[in-house]
């Protein structure tokens, strides 16, 4: 049986070495920034790790020198913790473990002491009660679970009918397309939302005209992670929305002087807006995970695309069907953590016959599971670009697209035709959106 001092010296050790994990791999925090708590560190560790989470929190890089700066601790104190390796090998995920079965056994011991001594003191009943559940709360890890009574269900629901009344536009993130922003009060809190298309039917450009109009026109915060280009030829597509020029132009012509003029005075808006562009990121599920928490983290993004499901990787899936399964099931399960809406693009599988039709649920690449975990199915459908003049309802085709909500969970179906400029790839807004569901209201 190990004595108290050999317990103490244990966890010590496990203390330096989770948190050489935490200054040698930031990952390592990310990934489990709902188990790790201050708390399981003591003395100089203690100021170490709060000095982490705070540079992590204000967007700074946690170095050793800058972390010996904000902590007070000497240099070389923070350097010894980095460099800590006692000999075995033992994962950050089992030394959370270990830190949490101390942590708890250390507050359940000063629980009981608590209890006998406020017992015959005889002290208020209810007071004793409050601290008990305080401290028991202590104990649990990740994010703590709410329950919600009815008489509160009801009030969120009357704040929404309220808003509703006072004819608010939105309750979510407005996206400056009817289709989302009347249909479904903008992108809501929680949601999955699969977009999805054949290629060059402007799947990407859609997702980037929702962030730019919900950036620069709403001032919305969100965020995009791209696993097809580089940041540069991301700013160009943004930028062609500001200015007008294509963004082939931006990134390969040679701009007259005015041109470059005009290029100044148009992008000062997309300057300021609040679109947070992940740069290089590797194609593993977990580094997009992370990717995506440290921008709720740092920049408080609302929503974030992501391009593309069928670039993600994930560890020991080999097979398409249970990788994409596994993306759609873990961003789902995110996007309800964080309270952010998730937009994933995603390519569609090719027809039997090689023939390109309008798209359907069925085609979805890889696994029924994307429509499974998803509250919204959006197909956007380039009907000029196979030959036809004209859509069902004898609208022209001609720099139109087709984009319609094939599963809308809570929202049921819609349909709308916004215009495409094909040299710069924005989508303008079609206020008239038809909703295919008739026991409810069109727009």
């Amino acid at each position: 049986m190990k004595s108290l001092y050999d317990i103490q010296n244990e966890n010590e050790k496990y203390q330096n070495e989770l948190l050489s994990f935490i200054l040698n791999d930031g990952d390592v925090y990310i990934s489990n920034i709902n188990r790790v708590r201050a708390d399981y560190f003591t003395d100089e560790r203690r100021l170490i790790f709060d000095a982490y989470v705070k540079l992590i929190n204000e967007g700074r890089t946690p170095d050793v020198v800058t972390i010996s700066e904000q902590s007070k601790v000497r240099l070389e104190d923070v350097l010894k913790v980095a460099s800590f390796y006692s000999g075995s090998v033992i994962h950050p995920e089992n030394l959370i473990n270990e830190l949490y079965e101390y942590s708890a056994r250390k507050i359940l011991t000063n629980l009981a002491g608590f209890i006998s001594q406020q017992t015959q003191a005889v002290s208020e009943i209810d007071d004793i009660k409050q601290h008990i559940v305080s401290e028991l709360r202590k104990l649990e890890q990740g994010e703590a679970s709410k329950i919600i009574t009815m008489h509160e269900g009801i009030q969120s629901l009357y704040t929404v009918i309220n808003n509703n009344r006072k004819q608010q536009k939105f309750t979510g993130s407005p996206v400056g397309l009817s289709i989302v922003d009347k249909h479904m009060g903008g992108l809501q809190p929680g949601d999955l939302i699969i977009l999805a298309g054949e290629v060059s039917h402007g799947k990407t450009s859609l997702a980037m005209t929702m962030l730019y109009n919900s950036a620069v026109v709403f001032g919305c915060k969100c965020g995009f992670i791209s696993h097809e280009m580089t940041t540069e030829q991301v700013m160009a597509r943004f930028a062609a929305y500001a200015t007008g020029m294509s963004a082939k132009y931006l990134l390969i012509g040679k701009l007259y002087d005015n041109e470059v003029q005009q290029f100044g005075q148009k992008v000062s808006k997309l300057i300021e807006a609040n679109i947070f562009i992940q740069d290089y990121i590797k194609r593993e599920l977990s580094d997009t995970v992370n990717a995506i928490r440290m921008m709720v983290l740092q920049k408080s993004i609302k929503w974030i695309a992501v391009e593309n499901a069928g670039n993600i990787n994930v560890k020991g899936k080999i097979e398409d069907e249970a990788r994409t399964a596994e993306i759609s099931k873990t961003l789902k399960a995110l996007a309800l953590e964080l309270k952010i809406t998730i937009v994933l693009i995603s390519h569609l599988s090719r027809t039997k016959d090689g023939k390109k039709e309008q798209p359907e649920l069925h085609r979805l690449r890889h696994s029924g599971q994307l429509e499974a975990d998803a509250d919204v199915v959006m197909f956007v459908y380039r009907a000029e670009l196979h030959g036809c003049e004209t859509f069902d309802n004898g609208l022209s085709t001609e720099n139109r697209a087709k984009v319609y909500i094939a599963k809308g969970r809570n929202y049921g179906l819609a349909v709308s035709y916004p215009f495409f400029d094909e040299s710069t790839t924005y989508f303008t807004n079609d206020e008239n959106v038809s909703n295919s569901n008739e026991n409810e209201p069109a727009f």
